[in-house]
């Protein structure tokens, strides 16, 4: 029985060495050999007489040997996050959890195009083990949205929402997309809800400023604004903004 625990402790060493690049820190079957060396740790640690084994030392130092090689094999060479999770995505191309957060991160680079590739990708393999992250549905919508594909947008956008109705930015991406399209009254209630999640959604808030002030309604407008610069004093719009309402007539709003 110990020799086959030796044997599962030290299969993951031997396939690191062997093929390197190997990331099994990540992968699911190093679960097996950690299993296999908390019941070496519990039959040298704990043995039936009760008292401490002579071998308990060369046990764990051997432990603690196994996974710092583990580790130091599969160490990358990564500068930031972009190269990370490239890396994650070289060595298991098939792991959804890598492949969106290398989306999101090309979509915060400014590549919405190839973000929009690796979260439709990771959705597939998402949906393959029977489950869907909303948050890569809402990175799917974000960049789509730039893309300015509206219309493939918001199916997207609709389904993060029935699963998760509080994701932070789904609103002010949903409200986004209607006022992309013309539509304020869809966007309004969507842009509130952004501003109740989110004090300081500053585009949010200023979006809602505009379709107030085009329905006439100065002083809700102004009264957001005020909110608006006592939770984000430092942002330059606001003040602007808000010199432009005071004085103003509710008529000669346009």
């Amino acid at each position: 029985m110990w020799s086959v625990c030796l044997l599962l402790l030290l299969a993951p060493l031997t396939l690191n060495l062997t093929r390197p690049g190997t990331n099994l820190i990540q992968e699911r079957y190093l679960y097996l050999p950690s299993a296999a060396a908390c019941l070496g740790i519990a039959r040298f640690l704990v043995p039936r007489t009760g008292r401490p084994s002579r071998a308990s030392p060369v046990v764990l130092v051997g432990l603690l040997l196994m996974y710092g090689a583990l580790l130091v094999v599969n160490l990358p060479p990564w500068r930031d996050a972009r190269s990370l999770w490239s890396h994650q995505v070289r060595v298991n191309d098939r792991w959804p959890v890598a492949q969106g957060n290398l989306a999101q991160v090309l979509l915060a680079q400014g590549e919405p195009g190839e973000a929009c590739s690796r979260f439709e990708l990771a959705l597939a393999l998402a949906r393959e083990q029977r489950y869907t992250p909303p948050e890569f549905l809402l990175g799917l919508g974000r960049a789509r949205l730039l893309l300015g594909h509206l219309d493939a947008a918001e199916p997207a956008l609709l389904e993060a929402r029935r699963i998760r109705a509080d994701l932070p930015r789904l609103a002010a991406n949903l409200a986004f997309l209607y006022l992309k399209r013309g539509e304020p009254d869809r966007a309004t209630p969507h842009l509130e809800e952004a501003m109740a999640l989110d004090r300081h959604d500053v585009a949010s808030g200023v979006n809602l400023a505009q379709i107030y002030l085009r329905r006439r309604e100065v002083a809700r407008a102004l009264g957001l604004v005020d909110a608006l610069i006592r939770e984000n004093p430092e942002d330059p719009r606001l003040p602007v903004l808000r010199r432009s309402l005071v004085g103003r007539p509710p008529e000669t709003v346009r």
